[in-house]
């Protein structure tokens, strides 16, 4: 069995080095984004957004051109990592059906 890709997308690249660890550490393979992808996207299983910005909508369209029902998880700060695993799990699952999941907030 195939271990589900996230692509990360994130606007600032030192992040990154926080985001990784804790996808791989829930059991996926995290996919880092890389300047001239969005023409070319990567296969992937969900999209992790640390929050709305310009390019993740450009994003987001480019990876569904490849993958109409890929599944986008927001990530806001602070969050819990028990919650984004339950939100990666719907994702992965197909019980987000495809559409835009809330956030992974604590509250």
């Amino acid at each position: 069995m195939a271990i589900p890709r996230i692509v990360i997308g994130e606007p600032f690249p030192e992040k990154l080095g926080l985001l990784e660890p804790l996808v791989r550490q829930l059991g996926y393979e995290p996919v880092r984004l890389r300047r001239g992808m969005r023409g070319n996207p990567p296969a992937a299983d969900a999209l992790l957004l640390e929050r709305p910005f310009e390019l993740g909508r450009e994003l987001i369209a480019s990876l569904r051109r490849r993958n109409p029902g890929l599944p986008v998880v927001y990530l806001d700060k602070p969050f819990s990592l028990d919650r984004l695993r339950r939100r990666l799990e719907e994702a992965v699952s197909g019980r987000g059906g495809g559409q835009v999941l809330v956030s992974v907030t604590r509250r």
